[in-house]
């Protein structure tokens, strides 16, 4: 999947989880993001979620529904985030974060 394929897939899935506060740049990010998961999900076994559409609606999107609920500037630890659900999307779309 290309590019904007993708952003398109991730604009969508967030729209229907009225999610609308990532930006361009930050849907680039989940794109390598996603990219790298898969890579290294072909030789270490992280999720069974293996298609980007999956990973896009079950990972991404699921991660950032509870990113409206974190105070600005708050301080974030995942333990246990195994393959950096929802730590690593929320670090992405929340720069004021520290995770």
């Amino acid at each position: 999947m290309n590019i904007t394929e993708f952003k398109d897939l991730l604009a969508a899935s967030l729209a229907k989880n009225g999610i609308d506060f990532v930006t361009e740049a930050q849907c680039e990010q989940l794109y390598h993001f996603t990219e790298y998961l898969i890579e290294v999900n072909s030789v270490t076994n992280l999720t069974a979620i293996r298609n980007i559409p999956d990973i896009v609606d079950k990972h991404l999107t699921d991660s950032l529904l509870i990113a409206s609920y974190i105070p600005q500037n708050a301080r974030v630890l995942d333990l246990g985030c195994g393959p950096g659900f929802p730590s690593i999307p929320l670090a992405i779309a929340r720069p004021d974060l520290t995770v």
